[in-house]
Order: C-alpha cells, then structure tokens, then sequence
C-alpha cells in the first residue's frame, strides 16, 4: 500500500454539473463518523449497543482569492454543492463525492500574515458521501 502526500490533493466545488477547483487550497481533511446508542438493560451480562444515524463532513483550510468566491457566497446562501475529493490529483481512480453545504466560514489574518479562509462542510442526505477506489 502506497503512502500519499497531501500536497497532491485537491478538492472540485461547485452547484453545476462541472465543479471548479478550488484555489489556493491549503488543507482539507474528512470526517466520518456514526452514532453509537447504548441500550443495555436489565440482566445484560454486558453492554449493548445499536448503530445510529451517520454523519459526513469536511474541514478546509485555504489562502483567501480574490477571484474565488463560491464557498463563501454558498457558506451566506445556504446553497447545496456538490463535492470531489482526490487524495492525489495523479490518480482519477481514487476520489470522494458527495453534495453538502458550507456550514461556516471563518476569513481573517494578522499583521505580517497572508489573510487565510477556514469552511466546514457538511454532507447532506440528498447524494451519500461515496468512496471511489482501485
């Protein structure tokens, strides 16, 4: 199993049937994660437990363009996107999808520092986060 190395990545956002890449991306990583429901009971000799609802979301880190403003303006919309994800943009066989929306946004910097842009990103349940994979 090969490593990768994150300076490959990159992310396709976007409401169209063409998602734009996303510039001057820095960071972006996933979240996946389910519910556990304890329902131990009485006479149990040790616990138990029932799988609940599932959940899908995204962090990305990028340098603020002047000339890209899709996150932001859906992060103010509430506009549904749809989602890529390649871990290495070499590989077009290895790649995540989902539609989602920008739950927040964080712009900013200090004196001396380039001005930076945070998105959080939450899957919804219209297309399920998919992995697609060799």
């Amino acid at each position: 199993m090969a490593t990768k190395y994150a300076r490959n990545q990159i992310l396709y956002a976007g409401s169209g049937t063409s998602p734009g890449a996303v510039a001057e991306g820095r960071g972006f990583k996933i979240t996946k994660s389910t519910d556990l429901l304890e329902d131990t009971s009485w006479g149990d000799s040790s616990k138990s437990y029932q799988v609940g609802l599932s959940d899908f979301k995204g962090a990305l880190t990028k340098w603020y363009d002047t000339a890209a403003f899709v996150l932001e303006d859906a992060a103010k919309a509430g506009t549904q996107l749809k989602f890529y994800w390649y871990p290495d943009r070499a590989t077009a066989t290895d790649y995540w999808y989902w539609t989602g929306y920008v739950v927040s946004m964080t712009q900013g910097g200090d004196i001396g520092a380039m001005i930076e842009e945070s998105y959080d990103i939450v899957a919804d349940n219209v297309t399920a986060p998919t992995h697609i994979h060799p």
